[in-house]
Protein backbone atom coordinates (compact mmCIF):
# COMPACT_ATOMS: atom_id res chain seq x y z
CA UNK A 1 0.00 0.00 0.00
CA UNK A 2 1.55 3.39 -1.14
CA UNK A 3 -0.95 5.50 0.20
CA UNK A 4 0.25 8.35 2.75
CA UNK A 5 -2.10 10.18 5.33
CA UNK A 6 -3.11 13.24 4.18
CA UNK A 7 -3.99 11.95 0.40
CA UNK A 8 -7.54 12.22 -1.47
CA UNK A 9 -7.98 8.08 -1.09
CA UNK A 10 -5.82 7.08 2.05
CA UNK A 11 -8.69 6.31 3.96
CA UNK A 12 -10.52 3.67 1.45
CA UNK A 13 -6.65 2.25 0.69
CA UNK A 14 -6.91 1.77 4.81
CA UNK A 15 -9.93 0.53 5.37
CA UNK A 16 -9.51 -1.82 2.19
CA UNK A 17 -6.22 -3.48 3.43
CA UNK A 18 -7.30 -3.46 7.31
CA UNK A 19 -10.99 -4.80 6.40
CA UNK A 20 -8.91 -7.61 4.21
CA UNK A 21 -6.67 -8.47 7.41
CA UNK A 22 -9.66 -8.86 9.41
CA UNK A 23 -11.40 -11.18 7.11
CA UNK A 24 -8.63 -13.42 6.00
CA UNK A 25 -6.09 -13.58 8.99
CA UNK A 26 -8.27 -13.56 11.56
CA UNK A 27 -11.55 -15.00 10.54
CA UNK A 28 -13.95 -11.91 11.31
CA UNK A 29 -16.90 -11.19 8.49
CA UNK A 30 -18.23 -7.92 7.49
CA UNK A 31 -22.03 -7.30 8.94
CA UNK A 32 -24.83 -6.78 6.67
CA UNK A 33 -26.06 -3.60 8.36
CA UNK A 34 -23.04 -1.84 8.20
CA UNK A 35 -20.12 -2.06 6.29
CA UNK A 36 -17.63 -0.55 9.21
CA UNK A 37 -18.88 -3.41 11.55
CA UNK A 38 -17.32 -6.75 11.44
CA UNK A 39 -17.79 -9.96 13.69
CA UNK A 40 -16.49 -13.13 14.07
CA UNK A 41 -18.11 -16.08 16.57
CA UNK A 42 -15.89 -18.82 17.92
CA UNK A 43 -16.21 -20.88 21.47
CA UNK A 44 -15.28 -17.63 23.58
CA UNK A 45 -18.05 -15.89 22.21
CA UNK A 46 -18.49 -12.82 19.67
CA UNK A 47 -16.47 -9.90 19.41
CA UNK A 48 -17.47 -7.08 17.39
CA UNK A 49 -14.55 -4.60 15.68
CA UNK A 50 -15.96 -1.38 14.46
CA UNK A 51 -13.42 0.21 12.10
CA UNK A 52 -14.13 4.23 11.14
CA UNK A 53 -11.10 5.74 8.50
CA UNK A 54 -7.69 4.55 10.99
CA UNK A 55 -9.68 4.35 14.46
CA UNK A 56 -10.98 0.84 15.73
CA UNK A 57 -13.24 -0.18 18.89
CA UNK A 58 -13.48 -3.68 19.64
CA UNK A 59 -15.53 -5.07 21.99
CA UNK A 60 -15.79 -8.61 22.99
CA UNK A 61 -18.13 -10.67 26.49
CA UNK A 62 -14.68 -12.12 26.85
CA UNK A 63 -11.19 -10.98 27.11
CA UNK A 64 -10.18 -14.03 25.06
CA UNK A 65 -12.19 -13.91 22.37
Amino acid sequence: MKNLYGFQHSPRAFYDAFSQFLSFELGFERCAYGKTLFRRTNALGITYISLYLDNTLAVSANEGA
